[in-house]
């Protein structure tokens, strides 16, 4: 999809990022859906944003956020807590940009590995990653399976 770019979020970037969450999370299968209001989970993007503790990614199409990743943590420990795509631009490139991008910025930090958890029975992100050569690890709290790609230095 030509015409986007990336840039990192601020504050500004909050309501946005929780209402594509919130539209984008129904598609994940969760074995726990997110049952919050759209006002409260911008509070907690807000919260999220100030603190530091996550460095998050979005990418603008048109003006608009077409999809966001986060890191939670350092990003040199390449945990990668957050990547949604509004579903209007679902397989269109926009996910393989973005992680291409924590792969680069991972790389960049000296880490060597993307680390994400998916959902159970959310074969459509599996298969996404298995595509970016992710391994299934482990299993966490039941319904997260640990996903891991190991990244070269080059």
């Amino acid at each position: 999809m030509k015409g986007n770019k990336l840039r990192w979020a601020d504050i500004a970037d909050a309501h946005e990022i929780a209402k594509l969450e919130l539209k984008s999370a129904v598609f994940e299968k969760r074995v726990y859906p997110i049952d919050i209001p759209v006002n409260d989970f911008t509070k907690i993007w807000q919260e999220r944003l100030k603190s530091g503790e996550y460095k998050t990614i979005v990418c603008e199409y048109k003006g608009k956020i077409a999809g966001f990743l986060s890191f939670e943590h350092a990003i040199k420990k390449g945990d990668v807590c957050c990547l949604y795509i509004h579903p209007k631009y679902f397989r269109q490139g926009i996910g393989k940009k973005l992680m291409r991008a924590a792969a680069f910025l991972v790389r960049l930090e000296k880490g060597k590995a993307l680390t994400v958890d998916v959902e159970m029975f959310n074969f459509g992100a599996q298969t996404f990653y298995q595509s970016l050569h992710f391994k299934s690890q482990s299993v966490k709290l039941k319904h997260l399976i640990v996903m891991v790609k190991e990244l070269s230095s080059c």
